[in-house]
């Protein structure tokens, strides 16, 4: 005889005959819903959710851009408009647990009611800053937490991927955790989440991937893969600016110089590109040339205006 226990419920004693494939003694996790053969599946809450803007919502989410090695398909995420309805507790959390107020573990039962308001948490971790980041309506920011790593790479003169790695697994917890608190929300009070899944530092994306496809399969959040470069270009609707489309946009960052063509704010096309180094790289290395250290932008910046 053997027996299966799991935190929070009463253990179970199982015949020998049944140890062999105890999954069927499982308790229903949240978000999941037992098959045949005592298997389990993303719920539809997850895995067959379509938001009811029909705006496309089946961007990979993995940083490499493949397939799901065990599903043999793409993630399906999901896009994130007004009307969405969001999943909230149906009692307030008792405590917090992990770093994250009323974290998946006091979810417990939820309910769906649509929102006035839609507000999204952010994660960004493509290179060697982890951020977090909760926005309401895709305009006003409620948080912004950022982790810096430059004093880390700073001896070396440029970015090690191991390191930025290592530092953002560090990172990670405690940055969404101040996010949330800062905007004065827990995972209960978002309607989605939306993290940097291309390009940037394969293991540096890791990070931050592994931890959104955590929060939105424990909460049943949607969840929306980003490309960080054309975010740059939509960053400017944080400022209030009305964009008017189609427009042409010109994104000028450390490691990409690219002009885009923006049909509508899900339809992008590559115009252009650096052949060679982007004018963060060219930067970095000007810098390094004169002696002036890692990162090198605002040091050649500041020589720029003050000599």
């Amino acid at each position: 005889m053997g027996t299966f226990a799991v935190q929070g419920v009463r253990p179970v004693t199982l015949p020998p005959s049944a140890r062999r494939d105890c999954r069927q003694y499982c308790p229903r996790k949240p978000g999941l819903r037992p098959l045949a053969g005592g298997s389990c599946s993303p719920s539809p809450a997850i895995g067959a959710y379509h938001s009811p803007s029909g705006l496309p919502g089946d961007h990979r989410v993995h940083p490499s851009g493949t397939r799901d090695a065990r599903q043999g398909a793409p993630l399906r995420v999901h896009s994130v408009s007004f009307g969405v309805p969001r999943r909230v507790a149906s009692s307030p959390p008792s405590r917090d647990r992990g770093g994250f107020p009323a974290s998946a573990a006091n979810l417990g039962r939820v309910r769906w009611r649509y929102p006035s308001a839609v507000r999204v948490l952010g994660i960004e971790s493509s290179c060697d800053e982890t951020a977090a980041a909760v926005v309401e309506d895709g305009a006003r920011v409620l948080s912004d937490v950022v982790a810096s790593q430059e004093d880390l790479h700073a001896p070396y003169g440029g970015v090690v991927p191991e390191v930025a790695g290592r530092a953002h697994e560090a990172n990670i917890v405690p940055v969404v955790g101040k996010a949330l608190r800062d905007a004065g929300l827990s995972l209960a009070g978002l309607d989605g989440i939306a993290v940097t899944n291309r390009p940037g530092l394969v293991g540096s994306l890791l990070v931050g991937v592994q931890a959104a496809k955590s929060l939105a399969l424990a909460t049943g959040l949607p969840l929306v893969g980003v490309n960080h470069v054309l975010a740059h270009a939509h960053a400017n609707m944080l400022c209030g600016t009305a964009l008017r489309f189609p427009l042409v946009a010109l994104v000028v960052s450390g490691g990409h110089t690219s002009l885009y063509l923006c049909r509508s704010p899900l339809e992008e096309t590559l115009l252009g590109a650096t052949v060679d180094d982007a004018a963060g790289e060219a930067f970095d290395k000007v810098a390094a040339l004169l002696g002036l250290g890692f990162p090198g932008g605002p040091a050649v910046d500041r020589l720029a205006r003050e000599g």
